[in-house]
């Protein structure tokens, strides 16, 4: 296996299982609506997958030139999606009224994964 591969591929595989750990954390919640909204809409899913794509690229390419062992790679793929999570979320602009206004909650399933946790 060469070292992009294995980067890459030990990267995302952090960052499933931070995804995982998230879930399983808010498994007493998948009843309510917000969490059965989420698990069925096909956007929030794509936007997880490449998340953990891109997780495992950046963590290759964050430790360039050098190869490092399967536990940065691993640590560094867990923790891309949460610090993302955490500066879109602290960069989103956030605007104050009563109610939700129709555009917000069509968007609320891609705020709903950039929230941070």
């Amino acid at each position: 296996m060469t070292p992009a591969v294995f980067g890459i591929s030990v990267g995302t595989f952090g960052a499933v299982l931070q995804e995982l750990l998230y879930w399983y954390n808010g498994r007493t919640k998948l009843d309510s609506d917000e969490h059965k909204t989420i698990l069925e809409s096909k956007r929030y899913w794509f936007v997880v997958v490449a998340m953990t794509i891109a997780s495992g690229v950046a963590a290759y390419v964050w430790f360039l030139p050098e190869h490092q062992s399967s536990r940065t790679y691993l640590l560094f793929g867990a923790a891309f999606p949460v610090l993302f999570k955490k500066a879109v979320d602290a960069f989103t602009p956030k605007a104050a009224h009563l109610g939700a206004l129709e555009a917000e909650k069509k968007n609320q399933i891609w705020r709903n994964y950039f929230r941070a946790s």
